[in-house]
Formats: structure tokens, sequence, C-alpha cells
């Protein structure tokens, strides 16, 4: 794709457009995925155990 439209008398703005939007999307993805995961529950912070409580996993009823 990025040959083709480099090819088109536009062609170089849409290859930096369409580049650009992945690098933020593969930069900012990973972070804002973890997140959502964490917000609504299905992850839970790493390290953050506490020492009052026995660190044991779950039991899924």
């Amino acid at each position: 794709m990025a040959a083709t439209a480099a090819q088109l008398s536009d062609g170089h703005m849409v290859r930096n457009v369409v580049l650009f939007s992945v690098l933020v999307y593969e930069l900012a993805g990973p972070t804002l995925n973890k997140i959502a995961l964490t917000a609504a529950g299905e992850i839970r912070p790493e390290g953050r155990t506490s020492a009052r409580v026995e660190n044991k996993p779950e039991e899924v009823a």
C-alpha cells in the first residue's frame, strides 16, 4: 500500500499519515489496554499485594 500511495500526487502525505497513526497505535496501545483491563477488574496491577493477607490464587467457583 505504501508503494502504491507514494505514486499518487498526494501519496507522500497519505503514507506519512498512515505510518504516524501506526506508530501512535503501537506506542500507546499496550498502555491504554492495560489501563482498561485494570479498570474493568480483569487483571491486577503487578506488585500490589498486601502484607496483611496471605498471597494465594483466588478460587474460581
